[in-house]
This record gives C-alpha cells, sequence and structure tokens, in this order.
C-alpha cells in the first residue's frame, strides 16, 4: 500500500498542523486485532485517530502509538493526534476531570501513572501537543 503524498491539514491555533482526514476506531465488536490495524495504519501514514471512552478504544490507541515509538515508525507522541470525547455520563463537574484524566492515560499510550502526568507537565503548556488538563467551575444553584 503507497502512502498518501498530501494529506489536508488544519493549522490550530497553538501553531501545530493537525491532519484533517482521521480513522475513527468505534465498533461493534470491536476487532481483537485493533492494536495491529492502528499500527498499520500508523505505518501507512495515519496520523490522526478518533476515539471516545464509550467506543472502548482508547487503550488500544494508546497502545499502538506506543508500539509505533518502539518500532520508530513515529519519533514522539507529538507525531500523533488523538481526537476523544468526553461521555455525556462524566458531564457532571464532579466526574470530568478524573474522566478526562483517565482518557489521557489510556490514549497517551502511559504504561505507568507516572508516565501519564509527566504529559500533562509540558515545559510550555501553549505549546503542548498533548491535553492539558485545568479545573473546571461548580456550577451555581
Amino acid at each position: 500500500m503507497e502512502k498518501a503524498e498530501v494529506i489536508p491539514e488544519v493549522v490550530l491555533s497553538s501553531g501545530h498542523r493537525m491532519p484533517l482526514i482521521g480513522l475513527g476506531t468505534a465498533g461493534n465488536p470491536l476487532p481483537s486485532n485493533l492494536t495491529s490495524i492502528l499500527v498499520d495504519a500508523i505505518e501507512n501514514g495515519y496520523r490522526h485517530f478518533d476515539t471516545a471512552a464509550i467506543y472502548g478504544s482508547e487503550g488500544f490507541v494508546g497502545e499502538a502509538v506506543a508500539q509505533a515509538l518502539e518500532q520508530g515508525l513515529i519519533k514522539s507522541r507529538g507525531d500523533v493526534f488523538v481526537t476523544s470525547k468526553l461521555w455525556c455520563t462524566d458531564a457532571d463537574p464532579d466526574l470530568v476531570l478524573p474522566a478526562l484524566k483517565k482518557t489521557l492515560q489510556l490514549v497517551s499510550g502511559a504504561r505507568s501513572k507516572s508516565n501519564c502526568e509527566e504529559l500533562q507537565q509540558g515545559k510550555d503548556e501553549r505549546k503542548s501537543p498533548y491535553l492539558r488538563l485545568g479545573t473546571y467551575p461548580r456550577r451555581i444553584g
């Protein structure tokens, strides 16, 4: 399979260029070889993946990114964009931050909590390609 020569991109406010074409990871049931499929996609030029906690595929994406790093297919996690979504059951203010932290740990391919925390601690958060977690105001009333 030949790699695409030109993939349309959008320039984010951070200055990073994100591919507009991404690979969706929803499925019911998920294929048992999803990690391998995603590693093959990275090898063939995909750099943007769409997932969500409800899909159950965030960990597969993270594992594929970790394997792609080990195989030298990408140089850093910053070479890959992952779009995920906060599911409506986690939209309560007390549930948002824990849900986002779990997503970050899964999609980062972090095999330990310290690796996940390291990704959250960018030296210049305005230019970091990684998700930054903050605090959210509580509802009034």
